[in-house]
């Protein structure tokens, strides 16, 4: 259910303010709190070789747990454990998919659109799609060393299978 990135702005992100339940994986700032952040009710729990950062003195999820593991792992162990003990009602997990394929769908339709030039000229988001778009083998590998446009190559390229 990722729903995209929400990078250095300063709205909050209402998908974020909306959860009732977050799953932190592998994220050293999953938001910033002086702008965005998840609403006082919601449920966080944190799974990463280091959950409570030791080395971030500063920062702090206020998760209900941490687990310190791999989350390639956990999170396949997880998923196991809820569909062995019929944990997720078929109709809620449809309606869930449904709701969140809405949103994902939404989601990139709006991306689409950014993938055009303006007034003649080459944005970042154009350009990576025409980069996407001459990488079409499935086999390509693309190393991303951006900064200034991280945003629009994290959402233009549209990795599509684990570990792009």
């Amino acid at each position: 259910m990722h729903h995209g990135y929400h990078w250095h702005t300063a709205a909050q992100n209402p998908l974020l303010a909306e959860a009732d339940v977050i799953l932190v994986a592998d994220s050293d700032v999953p938001w910033i709190p002086a702008v965005n952040r998840p609403d006082d009710d919601a449920v966080i729990y944190c799974i990463d070789s280091d959950p409570v950062k030791e080395q971030l003195p500063l920062w702090h999820v206020p998760a209900r747990r941490f687990a310190a593991a791999d989350s390639r792992v956990a999170l396949a162990q997880i998923s196991a454990f809820i569909r062995e003990h019929g944990l997720a009602a078929e109709e809620l997990v449809a309606a869930r998919h449904a709701e969140n394929t809405a949103i994902h769908d939404a989601q990139r339709g709006e991306w689409a659109a950014q993938e055009q030039p303006r007034d003649g000229v080459i944005t970042p988001e154009y350009l990576t799609a025409c980069v996407r778009d001459a990488l079409a083998d499935e086999d390509a590998l693309l190393l991303v060393e951006t900064v200034t446009n991280q945003r629009a190559v994290s959402e233009h390229m549209r990795a599509a299978r684990p570990a792009q």
